[in-house]
């Protein structure tokens, strides 16, 4: 038996619910090593990854509640390396397999490349392989007994889930440790948040404002979701649940970084964040429905939300601009501004300071202070929600 020591899985709460922000908050809490690597919070991770800005639908899967998968690992390497880890593509299943035959490659080469890195003491990133409600979530593999693999995703708290066996493991990453960017990517940021404007997610997934096409068409259907029945109200509540969680991700986030945006650009953000904001409203209904089934059931319930949909994607198309806008200004590499001491701080004329010591002694004191602060600012984005 092999296992992971010291690795704490990182539990959902109402409004992050991200198992793939989940997994990579638990890997940078587990390789946190400050000043250089300090971990990373849930807003954060959320906004490298592209997942606070992102709606995903597909044709491909016939259930609205399982679009909640799609394209979240456009911008994995991105986030990864963004919070101090390489990732490396242990294996992942071809695209031209059924079932079995899925089952059949994870066990053959994809499994066993987990068990090896567990057995070096390395937990491993994965995504599928969890059983029941889980079989397609991103989590964390942490332990071996025989030939058997347990880790942590979720949904199921704190337990520990097998691996593998009743479906298979869709991909798996080993991961090293690097030092963290001394400053976060916003621009970066924005531009990837476009690029998922403009529908370039992972193929066979629509992002973007155009996804609500789908959306919309889809709930307007005599069946609207052919896997679930007379049920499928749950359906769209989940849907509208995960997107609106990830628009109140991407505005807090948003919100908070205004600081650390140089001074001209900060009057994109305010407009930014209240589209956010607005969306997060207009789901709310549905999203936090305790029976759903009471506000979608009939035609007219449906055509109502279909409204409700048509009003997102007009905010959605707003912020497409906005985030284009503000990623192709000029000024970004003009430093924040620093709060200016008042004059109660200032010393008089030709007094010395306290332990002002030589020029040679300063210096050397600010090198040693600077890398610090650098951790310091990047806890502060941590606590955000750490």
């Amino acid at each position: 038996m092999a296992v992971i020591a010291g690795f704490t899985p990182a539990v959902e709460s109402e409004g992050r619910q991200e198992s793939l922000v989940l997994a990579l908050q638990a890997l940078s809490h587990f390789h946190a090593e400050a000043p250089a690597r300090p971990a990373a919070g849930y807003d954060l991770i959320a906004a490298l990854t592209g997942i606070s800005f992102m709606t995903a639908t597909s044709f491909s899967q016939p259930c609205p509640a399982w679009w909640i998968l799609g394209s979240r690992a456009v911008h994995l390497d991105f986030a990864a390396n963004a919070i101090g880890l390489n990732l490396t593509c242990l294996n992942k299943q071809p695209a031209d397999l059924d079932f079995d035959g899925m089952q059949k490659f994870s066990r053959e080469e994809i499994l066993p490349k987990i068990i090896r890195e567990i057995e070096a003491g390395r937990p491993v990133l994965v995504n599928g392989g969890f059983p029941s409600f889980g079989w397609g979530l991103w989590g964390v593999a942490t332990r071996t007994e025989k030939e058997k693999i347990f880790g942590h995703t979720c949904w199921f708290q704190y337990e520990e889930q097998p691996m593998g066996e009743e479906y298979p493991a869709l991909a798996a990453y080993s991961i090293e440790t690097r030092d963290r960017s001394k400053r976060i990517p916003i621009r970066d940021i924005l531009r990837n948040a476009s690029s998922l404007y403009r529908n370039q997610g992972e193929a066979g997934w629509t992002t973007g404002p155009r996804a609500y096409e789908l959306w919309s068409d889809q709930v307007g259907q005599e069946f609207p979701c052919s896997e679930h029945g007379d049920e499928f109200p749950g359906c769209y509540r989940q849907m509208s649940s995960f997107v609106r969680d990830a628009r109140m991700t991407g505005a807090r986030f948003l919100d908070f970084l205004n600081e650390e945006l140089p001074p001209p650009l900060r009057r994109f953000l305010p407009g930014i964040v209240d589209d956010n904001r607005a969306i997060a409203r207009l789901l709310k209904g549905v999203a936090t429905a305790e029976d759903p089934s009471q506000i979608l059931s009939t035609k007219g319930d449906r055509k109502k939300y279909q409204k409700v949909l048509d009003e997102v994607r007009s905010l959605e198309e707003s912020l497409e601009k906005r985030y284009e806008e503000l990623a192709s200004q000029k000024g970004w590499d003009a430093p924040p501004t620093t709060k200016k001491k008042g004059k109660g701080d200032r010393k008089g004329k030709g007094q010395k300071r306290k332990g002002q010591g030589s020029k040679k002694d300063r210096r050397e004191k600010k090198a040693v202070k600077k890398p610090e602060q650098t951790a310091k600012t990047w806890r502060k984005i941590a606590d955000l929600s750490g």
